[in-house]
């Protein structure tokens, strides 16, 4: 998946990729090493420093001179706003996808759609809720607009780590079908059903993650603060 705000997928892309891949699928507690990924792709630190910096421009990480690089989960008021405006947006994206997606966008968004059903098996969780998080983003893709895809990326990019940290997807079974009746709606043109699908299924994912209970990791100790809480990347 590159990062399509810098352009052609160069060597400081392909880092970022799979920097922000490990972070999406919850892998969050290994230590990235700096040498470690400079080495394994035969380049000098300073492409691995731009690929966090980037992230960093995208809110998902932040730099700790002390600790390294913190993994940013949105606090509660940025989920509620990361939500309208990803209902906003998406929903705009489904609508031009049901315009303007390809049989064969409409047929990755079909096999993407059929991965996320899950089992009690932790590591199928995981792959589950990366899994709604690439079909997000594979609507957007669909729409052909590459200002939007951009901005809802960076958007769908933030809402999905405090669904990993969460454990949302314990219990993914209120999402299972809109994917497909989302898709299906792609496949009939259906502009305003694909809209609405992508609406529904935001306002359900928001409903859920908001009354999750007290020791997930998006409530916070001292909710009038509001402070972002963190993963440490050490480097």
């Amino acid at each position: 998946m590159p990062h399509i705000d810098h352009g052609d997928y160069t060597l400081v892309g392909r880092i970022y990729d799979e920097l922000l891949e490990q972070i999406m699928r919850g892998q969050t507690n290994s230590t990235i090493s700096e040498s470690k990924l400079a080495k394994r792709f035969g380049i000098s630190k300073t492409p691995v420093r731009e690929a966090l910096q980037r992230l960093a421009s995208d809110g998902i990480v932040s730099a700790n001179p002390k600790r390294g690089w913190q993994v940013e989960t949105p606090n509660l008021r940025e989920l509620r706003d990361l939500f309208v405006v990803s209902a906003v947006l998406e929903g705009f994206a489904a609508y031009q996808a049901a315009l303007n997606a390809t049989k064969t966008e409409i047929e990755q968004l079909f096999r993407v759609a059929d991965l996320i059903t899950v089992t009690d098996d932790q590591k199928s969780v995981q792959e589950c809720a990366f899994r709604n998080y690439q079909f997000h983003n594979l609507v957007s893709k669909a729409s052909h607009n590459a200002v939007l895809e951009s901005h809802i990326r960076i958007i769908v990019s933030r809402i999905q780590l405090a669904l990993v940290d969460a454990h949302l997807w314990s219990d993914p079974s209120f999402l299972e079908n809109g994917h497909k009746h989302l898709t299906r709606c792609l496949t009939r043109k259906d502009a305003v059903g694909a809209k609405i699908a992508m609406e529904r299924q935001i306002e359900t994912t928001m409903q859920r993650l908001l009354m999750l209970p007290s020791e997930t990791s998006v409530e916070m100790e001292n909710p009038e603060e509001l402070r972002p809480s963190s993963k440490v990347i050490r480097m």
